[in-house]
């Protein structure tokens, strides 16, 4: 019996053991809970309300957290709070603006126009440093369609770009952004990419060349984005590309044996 009794007092100091490391775990348990307006307008501001509930048994004080907000995936905020004390049962609550949305990257949801991008789109909040927690919401984003269209649809160096921009009833809109990106190598925006950015007139709008223009004209081929916006309009993204297709001509065209044969070699703007 002896045996048996010690093995059981064994099992129960393990359970205790194991109970109270449990116990010591929970005590420093934080649940973060994301609040933002559902349903925005094209270009709207809004508000990302953290609230960071201390559900332990321990008070923490003089913490430091580290704050990171994505947007599908995108970081759009990173910021650090210090100083931070929340007593056990109690919460703090952190109110971040989307103007104020800023990375090591500048302020990629501005520059990216993301708050004119229409769709529903998933917001991701995650804390580190003293506290680990993250929760998620929904922001929708509404507003009108836009109609754009772009001559020449294939555009050359020494073509000027014409754009022109209505609503869906066929009127032209004054006062519409409109931006020409080059995206360089990687054919991927990123903030710090080349841009020239005009607003129409009387529905239109005219980019000189590129190869006139200082911001291209060293290296006008590639991809280009072309975006239009304003606020209450849903983002108009589409890209284009300049190439430099070279063009092979033979004097004569159809030469007979023994005739001298001359080649032109022109690029794609007959140059």
């Amino acid at each position: 019996m002896k045996p048996v009794i010690s093995r059981i007092l064994w099992i129960i100091c393990f359970a205790l053991l194991f109970a109270g490391f449990l116990s010591g775990f929970v005590s420093a348990a934080y649940v973060l809970d994301v609040k933002l307006d559902p349903d925005i307008d094209a270009g709207d501001s809004f508000d990302v309300k953290l609230t960071i509930n201390n559900t332990g048994n321990e008070n923490l004080t003089n913490a430091r957290i580290e704050i990171a907000i994505y947007v599908d995936g995108d970081i759009v905020h990173e910021d650090v709070e210090s100083g931070i004390t929340i007593l056990e049962n109690s919460s703090k609550i952190i109110t971040i603006s989307s103007t104020d949305f800023t990375t090591d990257d500048g302020y990629v949801w501005e520059k990216a126009l993301m708050g004119y991008d229409c769709d529903k789109r998933t917001v991701r909040v995650k804390l580190a440093g003293d506290i680990s927690a993250e929760d998620t919401a929904t922001l929708d984003i509404d507003g009108e369609k836009l109609y754009v269209g772009m001559e020449p649809s294939r555009p050359t160096p020494s073509n000027e770009i014409a754009v022109e921009v209505e609503d869906e009833d066929g009127y032209y809109l004054d006062n519409m952004y409109v931006r020409i990106t080059h995206l360089g190598d990687n054919e991927k925006w990123d903030p710090k990419d080349v841009y020239r950015e005009r607003k129409t007139e009387d529905g239109k709008v005219t980019f000189d060349p590129l190869d006139e223009d200082f911001r291209f004209r060293d290296n006008p081929y590639g991809v280009y984005q072309l975006d239009v916006w304003h606020d209450g309009y849903c983002l108009f993204r589409d890209t284009f590309e300049v190439s430099n297709k070279l063009k092979i001509t033979e004097v004569p065209e159809n030469p007979y044996a023994g005739e001298e044969i001359r080649v032109k070699v022109l690029d794609i703007d007959d140059k």
